[in-house]
């Protein structure tokens, strides 16, 4: 048996269709998905905008407003990048001249904010907007508190519960609903090396295929030597795991050192997913090699199309494979690739590695149907 699975696992790893495929594939795609999500997170946050701001004796007379203006204008966070003006004309003129994206101006006691439409579409508006809501429904709190005091209606206690004006509430916190961060691109990657796991049936399809009487003249003699046909199963099947399991660990190591996709604190148990899902996959691919006529290519659609399940394929992809999740549980479980992806997806996203168990335990009770099914029609199949 070990000069078979020597045999095998040489010949796999020299068939350049089967590499390419295996390996090859998920590295060029790794490569895409590098250039699409290297700049997809800084895509969203906000950068400092170019205004005018007014400086006229509205802008110091008014309680706070110099104080907000020097808050959203000062620091690595900034919002934005101020131009003084020493009019509305002159500011005004200024974004019209493209100069600024707008300006900012006191009108009635209030901070008020004019965009062109430019500056309205970025995406630092709708937080600058929000930052200076929130400064004007403080100062009026604060007004109205004030006065309230000051008519003896409530206890001067009150005021101190509020924030001084100038300062918006902390009426935000950061909170990590995962383990560790991950990058917006990362459910990619993941469900890639799902696809990339799927393309080991091809390996195993090839070599049980070749190990039937129908393949030619070594397959006939394989039938007719005195193995039985449980060690040849075992034993392409072995070769098969190897070979693309080393595929799999050099996608995964060019993802991981490469592309710095978070694997999460317990990264390393990736490796163990990276096994089991190599196995299942192969087993699946032995099962359908005991159909003689059947072609690489159509594996590898099947394989594309369970990816669709996985959200491999974009956004729409995903929001496909998480409805289906919902409404119909059982259907997206019975997909072998969904406990794949979600073997990896749930090193990075729950704290928990009770999902990551019962992904393995699933994956390995996939492999032994399939492999007990390859088994019954290899028996049956000269």
């Amino acid at each position: 048996m070990a000069t078979l699975v020597r045999y095998e696992l040489v010949r796999l790893l020299r068939d350049k269709t089967l590499l390419m495929w295996a390996l090859v594939l998920p590295l060029s795609l790794t490569v895409i998905f590098m250039a699409m999500f290297s700049h997809l997170d800084d895509s969203f946050a906000p950068t400092p905008m170019t205004l005018g701001v007014v400086e006229d004796t509205a802008l110091t007379e008014a309680p706070g407003v110099s104080q907000v203006v020097e808050t959203v204008s000062t620091g690595a966070d900034r919002l934005i990048d101020p131009v003084p003006a020493a009019d509305a004309e002159q500011a005004l003129a200024a974004a019209r001249a493209g100069d600024t994206l707008g300006y900012l101006d006191v009108t009635d006691g209030r901070l008020v904010l004019h965009l062109t439409d430019e500056g309205n579409a970025t995406t630092t508006a709708p937080v600058l907007r929000a930052a200076l809501d929130v400064w004007a429904q403080t100062g009026a709190q604060i007004d109205s508190l004030t006065a309230a005091v000051a008519a003896g209606e409530v206890s001067p206690d009150a005021l101190a519960a509020l924030p001084a004006s100038g300062r918006g509430p902390d009426v935000t916190r950061e909170m990590a609903l995962t383990p560790v961060a991950s990058s917006s691109g990362t459910g990619y990657y993941l469900s890639l090396l799902a696809f990339t796991s799927a393309m080991g049936m091809m390996f195993a399809l090839v070599a049980v295929q070749e190990c039937l009487a129908a393949s030619g003249p070594t397959g006939a003699r394989r039938t007719l030597a005195a193995l039985p046909r449980r060690t040849v199963l075992a034993g392409v099947l072995l070769a098969s795991w190897v070979a693309m399991t080393v595929c799999l660990l050099v996608a995964l190591a060019v993802m991981v050192l490469v592309a710095d996709v978070e694997m999460g604190p317990h990264g390393w148990l990736s490796v163990v997913a990276v096994v089991v899902s190599s196995l299942m996959s192969c087993a699946g691919g032995a099962l359908l090699g005991t159909w003689p006529s059947l072609k690489p290519a159509i594996v590898s659609a099947v394989a594309s199309f369970l990816s669709l399940f996985t959200g491999l394929y974009g956004p729409g992809a995903k929001n496909l494979a998480d409805s289906l999740e919902e409404t119909v549980p059982w259907l997206a479980r019975a997909n072998p690739l969904w406990h794949s992806s979600r073997a990896f997806y749930s090193l990075l996203y729950f704290g928990s590695l009770e999902p990551f168990v019962l992904a393995c335990a699933a994956m390995t009770a996939f492999a032994v149907v399939f492999f007990v099914l390859a088994l019954l029609r290899l028996r049956r199949t000269a």
